[in-house]
């Protein structure tokens, strides 16, 4: 299915843009990007993706500004969002994961989803990846239970908590739910870390 103009805003825990940001929070923006990495693609058509940290919608959740993510005209691009000083980070060493979005046209239930590229054996090589989808935190798939952080809804800032939240593992090979949490997902591969290279 191919939807034109998806527009999404979204807006990451460390990224604030408020005159005065919650302690412990770095404030992002276009010119000072604290390491943030922006990447878009054209999944096989012309480049019609973007991004732009823009005001609002409305009031967003961390301050005045987020992130706005669109995949263009012909809805077969995407933009990334990484954070390569995450790489090696164990997953038992996270503490908050959570990020904030704002939907106006679905794809599905589509609202932007975090990738995590995992390590098992400290090579640096993604072992697996491992996707939060917001659609599936409703606690009503299969899999690991999780919390109901209900389904995702049109023009309304929604917060996500993925460290709680059930995430779903390629290597599964179902694309899609059952789901795990990362802390059954660590209890079976002790040890795994984030892989992310520039």
């Amino acid at each position: 299915m191919v939807v034109l103009g998806l527009l999404i805003a979204f807006a990451l825990a460390p990224m604030v843009a408020s005159a005065l940001p919650p302690a412990g929070l770095i404030v992002v923006s276009a010119s000072a990007p604290a390491g943030w990495v922006v990447s878009t693609s054209a999944d096989g058509g012309a480049l019609t993706a973007s991004s732009a940290c823009v005001v609002g919608p409305g009031t967003s959740p961390l301050g005045a500004g987020s992130l706005e993510l669109s995949v263009g005209s012909n809805g077969d691009g995407g933009v990334q969002v990484r954070q390569p000083g995450y790489a090696g980070v164990p997953l038992t060493s996270l503490t908050t994961l959570r990020y904030d979005t704002y939907v106006s046209v679905f794809a599905g239930c589509q609202a932007p989803y975090l990738i995590l590229n995992v390590d098992w054996n400290f090579d640096g090589v993604t072992d697996d990846l491992l996707f939060f989808e917001p659609c599936y935190q409703t606690g009503a798939y299969s899999g690991a239970p999780v919390p109901a952080q209900g389904a995702p809804v049109l023009d309304t800032w929604q917060g996500w908590d993925a460290l709680v939240g059930g995430w779903w593992s390629l290597n599964a090979g179902s694309f899609g739910p059952p789901l795990v949490t990362l802390a059954s997902y660590t209890a079976a591969q002790p040890g795994t870390r984030i892989v992310n290279s520039p």
